[in-house]
């Protein structure tokens, strides 16, 4: 997510209009605040077993800030086919594997634990049908390096921010 909206900058087709999670101390939503950029926080437990109840509040959340595109990235929580329906053609889902290996979490400690040589991440459309990776999916990989922890920057990215970035496009 913090590479995606630092890269909305000079020709880039869109900016960051709003980032969301459903963790209020989630580091994306502390970076974003830092950033001058708006936040929306929507705590999932007040919702329990109401998946559509809390995407409605999502969705209220969200209509505010006018977006064109949704792109999740850590945000760990399913959503339902009434909520992806509704953004068909303009959610996206940024996933740290080469789906359909390692979905969820840990995945680049994963990857070193089975010997992969190759890790990477996987962009995807988001719709009811196929949550994970379809049809319209693009991987980009790297060598999975084996020295150091997984959580050491060998090889990986920074720890997930738990966090959507939500972007308008630009005239």
């Amino acid at each position: 997510m913090r590479a995606l909206v630092e890269d909305m900058t000079g020709d880039h087709p869109a900016r960051p209009c709003v980032v969301v999670s459903n963790v209020a101390d989630a580091g994306g939503i502390a970076w974003a605040k830092e950033r001058g950029i708006p936040t929306e926080v929507v705590d999932h437990k007040p919702f329990a077993g109401d998946r559509a109840a809390f995407e409605n509040e999502l969705t209220a959340r969200l209509m505010p800030h006018a977006p064109d595109i949704i792109c999740l990235a850590g945000f760990m929580r399913k959503l339902t086919g009434g909520f992806t329906d509704a953004w068909a053609g303009r959610m996206i889902n940024i996933h740290p594997s080469l789906l359909p290996r390692y979905k969820g979490l840990h995945t680049h400690a994963r990857a070193l634990e089975a010997g992969d040589t190759q890790h990477g991440c996987t962009v995807h459309e988001v719709t009811a049908a196929d949550p994970g990776a379809g049809d319209h999916s693009r991987h980009g990989r790297r060598h999975a390096r084996g020295s150091g922890s997984a959580g050491s920057g060998a090889g990986t990215s920074s720890l997930p921010c738990g966090a959507a970035a939500v972007c308008q496009r630009q005239p």
